[in-house]
């Protein structure tokens, strides 16, 4: 070991000694040293560098949504018991790429134009009972205004919940689109309204939705006031696709949540977690007669994110590979 230290000495002070002869009297070898040390460093470093910008490049254009925005909706009238009790909304503006959004508009009003032959279906709920009505039937003009007066009178009276509003059929090919578009954004989502890496391991979004509907609020449609919040614990979506930004309140069609309105606003997406059940109250205002002397329409996208969690998912895929050798064993 000494010997090879003693080599090893040699061949540094050799080395040394060449350097000296190559570059005159008076240089300083242990700066070139560290020139050489640098030279080397820079390069990599340099590359780590760029490899960063691209890396952060790429995530920031995955996300490329709108202003986000958080707010706390709490009861309109808390009671003690229901002082600390809220729910975290997470608003997405520009959720939808602008020209996807145009496609889809003109699509769903090129169907609602020619509905009394197209795939929309007028559907209220009243009575603990819900209805829906195929448009182009025998008299449905007729039972829909029926319809849609006593939903209201329903609404008025406070008695139970209750909504009136029009359905895409859940099997139209756009249904199917805008549904697996959803879907395919829902890690983007969830870095949004779980930014915790904590958080985002121990759950995931899963890969179905839940209660999917692509809803048009018209002239006298609403949802009345209902305790927010589901049985599972699921991220509540609603994203609005209007004509343009400039939706009024005069037109109705204004979501509550507790003591927080939103108004509708062209693209912007709403999440917000349905558990732990908080009985703060949910409803959307009847839309008013305006909207039709505007020319303005009121389409929404609704459904739930399942959440996946990741113990279950583990037992799961334990109990899928048992049963896959079993079936290879038979």
């Amino acid at each position: 070991k000494k010997h090879r230290m003693a080599r090893s000495r040699f061949a540094r002070r050799a080395h040394r000694q060449r350097r000296a002869n190559t570059n005159g009297p008076g240089s300083n070898d242990d700066s070139d040293d560290g020139f050489d040390v640098y030279s080397k460093l820079l390069p990599k470093l340099m590359m780590y560098g760029f490899a960063f910008a691209v890396m952060f490049f790429i995530k920031k254009s995955k996300n490329n949504n709108g202003k986000v925005d958080v707010i706390y909706a709490r009861h309109t009238e808390p009671t003690d018991a229901m002082q600390q009790a809220f729910i975290r909304i997470h608003t997405i503006q520009e959720f939808l790429p602008l020209e996807l959004a145009e496609r889809w508009h003109a699509s769903l009003l090129y169907e609602w134009r020619k509905k009394q032959h197209g795939a929309w279906r007028y559907s209220t709920f009243q009575n603990g009972q819900k209805q829906t009505l195929e448009s182009g039937a025998e008299s449905w003009e007729n039972k829909l205004e029926d319809w849609n007066q006593t939903a209201q009178q329903a609404r008025k009276e406070g008695s139970s919940y209750s909504f009136s509003q029009w359905e895409l059929d859940p099997l139209h090919p756009l249904t199917k689109e805008v549904e697996a578009f959803i879907i395919d954004k829902r890690s983007d989502v969830q870095e949004i309204v779980a930014p915790r890496k904590k958080s985002r391991k121990k759950f995931d979004f899963g890969s179905e939705l839940t209660n999917f509907s692509i809803t048009h609020f018209s002239t006298g449609d609403f949802v009345s006031p209902y305790a927010a919040g589901e049985s599972t614990l699921t991220w509540s979506i609603t994203i609005f696709l209007t004509l343009n930004n400039e939706w009024e309140e005069d037109f109705g069609g204004l979501v509550k949540i507790g003591n927080q309105t939103l108004t509708p606003g062209n693209t912007t997406g709403v999440f917000y977690r349905t558990r732990p059940a908080t009985g703060i109250l949910e409803e959307m205002w009847p839309v008013t007669s305006q909207v039709v002397d505007k020319d303005q329409f009121l389409f929404v996208f609704q459904g739930f994110y399942n959440i996946e969690f990741q113990e279950d998912r583990k037992t799961n895929n334990k109990e899928q590979e048992k049963e896959s050798s079993v079936l290879e064993d038979l």
